[in-house]
């Protein structure tokens, strides 16, 4: 078991506190302490686990979970972003987020140092936290938001409310219409429940989490931290019941805060209101977050905060040295800050512990940025002062402020219970250096014992905290919202709560701006029900006072929309009642925020409107003059058809509006009315004039065409575009198709529109397509126009009978004969044919011609057999169009017979004797022999070997001698037969 005194490692006020010995610490120029005690710690293998009653633990714990640790890097400029972000990456870290120069990362705990080294990176340090506004725990009784549990689904509302006269305004007709406030806050647990009940209704709501985890409820956050920015945006929607919000948080890092100004400055919200803070010593040069707060003003953001309710844990003065040991006297003879601390149970590293726990905040005066390292505090124990626990820098070297921290604890746990004495010295780091204004928070103390701190003033308090303590920004003190209830211990003054920031700022500003009411009842924290045991507090601290000056602002805001952020403002503290010393103070301010009688909203008048008139279908920009116009919130327009916006830029004497007229709005003059909430204003003689808007036509609706595929383009046909209504119509014009053409694509009717057919590669067949023509806020627009496209095949010769065998049979000699064949054109366009044989007997009428597509014609094909010899003759015959063409035969079997016969020598295979009756049979010498026995000629048959066959009439008396293959014939006539 480890024995003796241990200084450990916790998280307050967002800063992740460390302490060492500082004789045993090897700093690294460019790691802050705490971090580096962190990584060290890590190497032992040590873990961070602290069961304390505290919040900040869980988020520490967060930051260092799994060996890694969140850190931010703070690069040389934005060239090295880059770079810095590569070598993140190849070390195994992660980056989160980045703003300009500032990198928000989780690294591996041996990766600190390493990054440290690299050239460009100026700083590495844990990230500042920013943090809410509660009533110091070790001061005053904690919020107890448990309270709210049943009545989540209630609507509550703040006192503070009529506190401040908010509920005239109202009745005004003042409630935040068309104004925007931004909650930048910790986190909004159950904020849905509330949507358009205790927070204005979806529509009017815009949420954005600048949480790693996109979470706007952040659960992993104290209870407090959930649900203190739905109590802030509670109390802002009591007072400005019609404002939209747009709720923001933030991941517990100022580089997550950074982020979120700058969404809010893009959103153009009207207010912004930051009920939380950070520690930023500076002096001189402006506050580590100014130059955003300042750009927030310059683009009219009237922007409300909080202090830090540290008026009662506070101390101020200049440097004192009397005896000369380097260290501030806090008294003559006193160089310490003393508290009575009680060891209380706490766990470290899975033991039992006892410990006490001491924090602080430490600031200078000097510039913010390049002060040099002139200070610092030392907390030791009483019993042992060569325990020293140094002060660290809260953001880098150059920014005057420091944390203090103590966690001491023993394995020792009798000393559980008992009491011992914590001293806080301030030193000098070098002697030479001018003496300096000091400044001291006593963040907290869990541990402390006994009452009132020694030597705490609350005159200065404010002057370390951001961004209350600018000069751009109205910061709320706190008094409670009835004076009668509450305790002089809490209210000395009967008004002011003791732990309200108080002025003078460093500079010697005055501040608070103006005191708000406190300790209300809310949903998220339940009703206010009085201080002490058994009791809910309500939703307390300089909160809840800045919520009621931002929706106050907003309330000013619709009232004076032409006022600037200062403007805003000065009307508050003008008003403010004045209850401290006279004039402006630094408890009160100006005074306890009253917003009094609503100003006298003079009921409007209307003396123009430019242009008078517009045509049907447009949406005309007008402006309409007069008085008193700047709070308007409707136009209407007398009749049917006629409605209108109200655009930006409104002023008392001019209204910008934009007149939506319908296409089918009647023509003619229209008065209108102008409301605003001090009443409403006619027109009278004034009127506008609705005219007969451009009325688009186009004829005709449908174009078809034919042609050839792969052939020439047909004509071109034409669309006329008119105006058939009013004013001018000015069109455009467009093909869905890439095979239509226009002569024009755009123009003012009326116009003509040639439409050509660019076919290209189309195939055969039907094609369609769409020509539209739109006038924009023309009736009838758009109009289309239907475009036929048929595309034939190309031209093909048929011949019919197919293919053309013509057979002509037997003619006798000098016959003629005819047949006809039919020609067509079976594709498209024009087709030229002509008619070729290659025999002089055959011929054709007609011998050429034209067909169209589609069309066919008839071709006689003749014969003459008047050279023909007998027999079989056949002929070729050919209808050519281009390179297309037919070919057949023609067939023609000529019967010519011998006038006076002949004796006839024929091969053949077949002898047939049609009248066998007729021939009488005899074989002569090895060949047969037939003779006619009948009174006249006999005919007989001769079948060739070509199969050709041959018929010849013999005549009576004459013979047929067959020998072998052979034939002969005997068609002679004998003179007995001439002549008998």
């Amino acid at each position: 078991m480890r024995t003796g005194w241990r200084i450990g490692l916790i998280v307050l006020v967002g800063l992740a506190l460390g302490g060492a010995v500082a004789s045993a610490q090897d700093d690294h120029p460019k790691v802050q302490d705490a971090l580096e005690a962190i990584v060290d710690r890590q190497a032992e293998g040590s873990s961070f686990g602290l069961a304390l009653p505290s919040s900040e633990v869980r988020l520490f714990q967060e930051q260092i979970a799994n060996q890694a640790v969140r850190v931010v890097i703070e690069v040389d400029d934005v060239q090295a972003v880059a770079a810095v972000r590569d070598a993140i990456a190849r070390h195994d870290g992660r980056v989160e987020m980045a703003y300009e120069t500032s990198i928000q990362a989780r690294i591996p705990t041996d990766a600190v140092t390493a990054l440290a080294e690299r050239d460009g990176v100026a700083f590495v340090r844990l990230p500042v936290r920013p943090r809410r506004d509660p009533d110091p725990r070790f001061r005053t009784p904690q919020n107890r938001p448990a309270a709210a549990t049943n009545l989540a689904q209630s609507e509550i509302t703040s006192e503070g409310l009529d506190v401040i006269g908010a509920s005239a305004w109202h009745e005004a007709g003042l409630a935040g219409d068309g104004i925007d406030i931004g909650i930048l806050d910790t986190g909004f647990h159950g904020y849905e429940s509330l949507v358009g009940s205790d927070l204005p209704p979806a529509e009017n709501l815009t949420t954005r989490s600048f949480r790693e985890d996109g979470s706007l409820e952040c659960t992993d956050c104290s209870e407090g931290d959930q649900l203190h920015g739905k109590a802030v945006a509670e109390i802002a929607h009591d007072v400005a019941p019609n404002a939209r919000q747009t709720l923001v948080n933030t991941d517990f890092t100022d580089v997550s805060f950074r982020r979120a100004i700058d969404y809010l400055i893009q959103q153009d919200v009207d207010v912004i209101n930051t009920s939380l803070w950070f520690a930023s010593g500076c002096f001189e040069g402006g506050g580590v977050f100014e130059p955003q707060i300042a750009e927030a003003r310059e683009n009219g953001i009237s922007w409300a905060s909080s202090g830090g309710n540290f008026g009662g844990a506070h101390w101020q003065d200049d440097w004192q040295d009397p005896n000369n040991n380097e260290r501030h006297n806090f008294a003559a003879s006193d160089d310490t800050f003393t508290v009575e601390v009680e060891f209380r149970e706490a766990e470290v590293d899975g033991e039992r512990v006892a410990a006490v726990e001491f924090y602080s905040i430490f600031s200078w005066s000097g510039n913010c940025g390049s002060a040099g390292d002139d200070y610092r505090t030392v907390i030791y124990p009483e019993f042992d002062p060569s325990i020293r626990v140094e002060g660290d820098w809260v953001w880098r070297p150059g920014i005057p402020i420091k944390f203090g921290s103590a966690f001491i604890y023993s394995n020792d746990t009798s000393r559980i219970g008992t009491t011992t004495r914590l001293h806080l010295a301030i030193e000098k780091t070098d002697p030479s250096v001018p003496d300096a204004r000091l400044d001291l928070l006593i963040t907290g103390c869990p541990t402390c014992v006994g009452g009132e701190f020694d030597r705490l003033t609350p005159e200065g308090s404010v002057g370390i905290l951001e961004p209350g303590k600018s000069a751009n920004v109205a910061m709320a003190g706190a008094a409670h919202h009835s004076p009668a209830q509450c305790p002089q211990s809490f209210c000395p003054d009967g008004r002011l709560l003791f732990y309200s920031d108080r002025g003078p700022t460093k500079d010697g500003r005055t501040k608070p701006d103006i005191a708000g009411p406190t300790h209300v009842s809310t949903n998220a924290f339940g009703p206010w029900t009085g201080f002490g045991r058994g009791q809910n507090s309500g939703f307390g601290g300089s909160s809840a006072a800045s919520p009621h000056l931002a929706g106050a602002m907003a309330l000013v805001r619709q009232a004076f929309p032409d006022f600037s952020p200062e403007e805003v403002q000065t009307f508050l503290t003008d008003r403010a009642e004045d209850v401290g010393p006279p004039g402006e103070d630094n408890s009160y301010g100006a005074g306890l925020m009253a917003l009094g009688q609503p100003p006298s909203q003079p009921e409007p008048t209307v003396v123009g409107i430019e242009p008078a008139s517009g045509l049907q279908s447009a949406d005309v920009e007008a402006v309409i003059t007069g008085e008193n116009l700047s709070e308007a919130t409707d136009v209407s327009f007398s009749g049917s058809g006629v409605s209108a916006e109200i655009r930006e830029g409104a002023s008392e004497s001019e209204l910008p509006i934009t007149i939506q007229i319908a296409p089918d709005a009647p023509t003619g003059e229209r008065t209108f009315t102008v409301t605003t909430p001090a009443g409403q204003a006619d027109s009278g003689s004034v009127t506008f004039t609705v005219r007969a808007g451009p009325q688009l036509s186009v004829a005709p609706e449908q174009l078809a065409f034919r042609a050839v595929a792969g052939g020439d383009a047909p004509a071109a046909q034409a669309i006329e575009i008119t105006n058939t209504g009013g004013g001018t119509l000015d069109w455009q014009a467009s093909a869905n198709v890439d095979w239509i053409g226009l002569s024009a694509t755009r123009g003012t009717a009326p116009e003509t529109v040639n439409v050509r057919i660019e076919a290209g590669n189309l195939g055969p067949g039907q094609h369609q397509g769409t020509i539209v023509v739109r006038a924009p806020g023309a009736q009838d627009s758009p109009a289309t126009v239907t475009v036929t496209l048929e595309l034939t095949q190309p031209s093909e010769l048929v011949v019919s009978p197919a293919p053309p065998d013509l057979d002509f049979g037997e003619l006798t000699p000098g016959e003629t004969s005819t047949r006809t064949v039919t020609l067509s054109n079976a594709g498209g366009g024009t087709l030229d044919w002509r008619a070729r044989s290659d025999a002089s007997w055959v011929s054709f009428s007609p011998t050429d011609g034209s067909l169209s597509g589609g069309a066919s014609q008839d071709v006689e094909v003749a014969v003459d057999t008047s050279d023909l010899g007998p027999g079989e003759h056949t002929a070729t015959i050919r209808f050519e169009a281009g390179d297309q063409s037919a070919t057949g035969t023609v067939r023609v079997t000529v019967a010519a017979q011998p006038t006076a016969g002949e004796l006839l020598v024929l091969e053949f295979v077949k002898l047939a004797f049609v009248e066998s009756s007729d021939w009488e049979r005899t074989v002569l010498n090895g060949c047969v022999r037939y003779v006619n026995a009948s009174d006249g000629p006999s005919p007989i048959e001769v079948t060739r070997p070509d199969g050709t066959v041959a018929a010849f009439d013999v005549p009576a008396g004459n013979d047929v001698l067959v020998c072998g293959g052979v034939v002969h014939v005997d068609t002679r006539h004998s003179v007995e037969n001439e002549n008998g």
